[in-house]
């Protein structure tokens, strides 16, 4: 596995949304689950692509009883992104709140969606899960 990137700490209990999550990516992604931990980033480290997002997206609306609407799970709309490939200042103030890294990158100008991406881990698709779940009274 490659090295981890300076991302928050995930030195809380492991909770059992985690613990499905790292069940999910183990077995769609065909990782070994004790190589699915909170801080593995999904693309650099679990080796996910495009497509595995899609997936992923389906399969956690199903087993959490939750709907993502356009531009709320990792698309790359013009909401999101400009033509270029950065992302829109209000996509970084919203993603922010779920990958607090993106911070430091806006600080220094456009921010990349590839940042966005290599930092994206297994606790941020909980971070997005729980958002998801508050959102829809769960």
């Amino acid at each position: 596995m490659s090295s981890q990137p300076d991302t928050p700490s995930t030195d809380v209990p492991e909770d059992s949304l985690i613990l499905a999550i790292r069940q999910i990516l183990s077995e769609r992604l065909f990782v070994p689950l004790d190589e699915v931990l909170p801080n593995s980033r999904l693309i650099a480290d679990l080796q996910a692509d495009s497509l595995d997002f899609v997936d992923l997206q389906f399969v956690l609306e199903k087993r959490f009883e939750i709907h993502f609407g356009y531009g709320e799970f990792f698309d790359a709309t013009p909401d999101w992104v400009t033509k270029d490939g950065f992302l829109q200042p209000q996509a970084v103030e919203r993603l922010t709140g779920l990958l607090p890294v993106l911070a430091s990158f806006a600080a220094q100008g456009p921010v990349p969606l590839k940042v966005f991406f290599d930092h994206l881990t297994v606790d941020t698709v909980a971070r997005i899960v729980r958002r998801q779940q508050a959102k829809m009274g769960r």
